[in-house]
């Protein structure tokens, strides 16, 4: 969906992110790794708020279910994002 709340036909797969199912995996996923990963990895104890899939699934509805997921906090998550997808980088304070 988009931000108005429009279905986004590029990216079918974000209603998927609204099922029960998805739900469910969310949360045991926060039950099993409560604490942010890359925060641990670096001595932090962070509580985790958000889940996401290590590799992105691309829309693929098996690699959506099955794929591997991490714990992490939205600030890191965004950053994750953005690093992946080089083209949502926003250009450093300051630069022209």
């Amino acid at each position: 969906m988009t931000r108005g709340g429009t279905p986004d036909p590029t990216r079918p797969w974000r209603g998927w992110y609204a099922l029960t199912r998805w739900r469910k995996r969310r949360r045991h996923q926060l039950y099993l790794e409560p604490y942010c990963r890359l925060c641990r990895q670096r001595g932090v104890l962070r509580a985790a708020e958000i889940v996401d899939h290590v590799r992105h699934h691309g829309g693929n509805w098996n690699a959506f279910w099955l794929g591997e997921l991490q714990s992490l906090v939205q600030a890191l998550s965004r950053r994750l994002k953005a690093m992946d997808r080089p083209e949502r980088l926003r250009p450093a304070l300051g630069r022209r």
